[in-house]
């Protein structure tokens, strides 16, 4: 398969076929401008078409024109990367990937994280609340989430200071429960108490491999967005690694069983648009019938394959296509009741994780997505292809979430990297 003339580009999971959008600036200075990757270089694409929305820098200004906008300029700019005869015009535009700092590629005013996997909600309530209900009883109804920080959304690459606060005394937080199949009623959360852990650094620091989308188009105030319109507002999604103090509990007393959640998110510098992710479509899994806004006639998840490597070494590849809850669920849930979406907004899944409960195989287990689920809230801590141990992340962890999709040629597309390294904490 080969989709474009730049030379790698498709081996490497960057052909014509995804061209993801990302702001960059040269190294040794100049303005920070939008992007579009092939292969090892990045597209300057303000003087490349002539636009002036990409000589700024944030992906907003060119998201908020539209699908119909952000459907001709994907059809341009692939045709001239799949164009011998265009190449003159395109390679002195083409920079280096070595040569160019990337930045964040969006300001969100707001970011939602919801949970939309269920293994990885029972997984996570089994350990954090043992013995009590697993989750909430309109989880069959409609997808859970919270609001997160969107200040607390990291330059790519940065680092993640390791949180503080007052610790728990056990992994509990604002527990959450259900029937032992997962679905059944709600008798009250678990309380979140803080516990006699001590005041100091949170001694367990996870992270999650997720996926955020993009929003593009606002929905007017007041106006819920039907699933069968997220296309037309949803620019693209941007792989996120979810950072949360397992000791800390969370403030906000929010429905996710993650106690310090959302203490940071590592963005990755790609945002790639949803056409690209076209090949990635799949039946969604079989399922209860969710709230009547919440019904579409063709149910779809993404076919996303994820890896979470710690210091170089994968410890988990969880896939996105058995999530419970899909994308288009998840926003048009949280406009359920009118509630206005910006241009740059957040809607994650939350962490994704597989089959892998107390019975799974090895395979299955790797499908985990965050070290909590890995290691048993500590109890067996994950042995790393070196021989070290994690039961939690250390100091000076390197963390590092990678995905990949199905291609519209037939190969592989790249959502690229979304890392972190831990620090230690600042002095109170």
């Amino acid at each position: 398969m080969r989709t474009t003339w730049v030379s790698g580009a498709d081996e490497a999971g960057y052909g014509a076929d995804n061209l993801p959008y990302g702001v960059f600036r040269e190294r040794g200075g100049g303005p920070a401008r939008v992007g579009a990757r092939i292969g090892g270089m990045v597209a300057d694409l303000a003087p490349l078409l002539g636009m002036a929305e990409f000589a700024r820098p944030s992906l907003a200004p060119f998201m908020a024109m539209g699908p119909i906008a952000w459907r001709a300029v994907r059809a341009r700019v692939s045709g001239m990367l799949t164009d011998e005869g265009a190449r003159p015009q395109v390679e002195p535009h083409l920079i280096p990937l070595e040569s160019v700092e990337m930045t964040a590629p969006v300001a969100p005013r707001a970011h939602t994280g919801y949970l939309c996997s269920l293994e990885y909600a029972r997984n996570a309530a089994r350990i954090l609340a043992p013995g009590e209900r697993l989750l909430p009883g309109m989880w069959g109804d409609r997808p859970l989430g919270g609001g997160s920080r969107p200040a607390s959304v990291a330059e790519p690459g940065g680092t993640v200071p390791r949180p503080r606060g007052r610790r728990a005394a056990r992994g509990g937080g604002n527990g959450v429960v259900s029937g032992p199949d997962g679905l059944g009623g709600f008798d009250g959360a678990a309380d979140g108490h803080e516990g006699d852990g001590g005041d100091g650094p949170s001694l367990r620091l996870d992270v999650g491999a997720e996926l955020a989308f993009v929003v593009g188009v606002p929905n007017t105030p007041g106006s819920p967005l039907p699933v069968g319109e997220f296309a037309e507002h949803v620019f693209g999604a941007v792989l996120i690694a979810g950072w949360s103090a397992r000791d800390l509990p969370s403030e906000d007393g929010g429905p996710e069983p993650l106690p310090g959640r959302a203490v940071a998110t590592s963005v990755a510098p790609w945002v790639v648009q949803l056409d690209a992710l076209g090949a990635a479509r799949v039946p969604a899994r079989d399922r209860r019938s969710p709230l009547p806004h919440l019904r579409s006639v063709a149910d779809w998840a993404l076919e996303v394959a994820f890896a979470l490597r710690v210091n170089g070494q994968t410890v988990a590849r969880p896939r996105l296509s058995r999530a419970y809850w899909t994308p288009d669920q998840m926003v048009a849930q949280l406009t359920a009741d009118g509630t206005a979406l910006s241009t740059g907004d957040l809607v994650s899944t939350g962490t994704v994780s597989g089959a892998g409960g107390a019975r799974a195989d090895q395979g299955e287990r790797e499908e985990r997505g965050s070290l909590l689920e890995l290691g048993g809230g500590g109890e067996h801590p994950v042995v790393l292809p070196d021989g070290s141990e994690r039961a939690f992340l250390e100091d000076g962890d390197r963390v590092e979430v990678t995905a990949t999709a199905p291609g519209l040629g037939g190969g592989f597309i790249s959502l690229g990297e979304a890392e972190g390294t831990v620090v230690p904490a600042a002095e109170a």
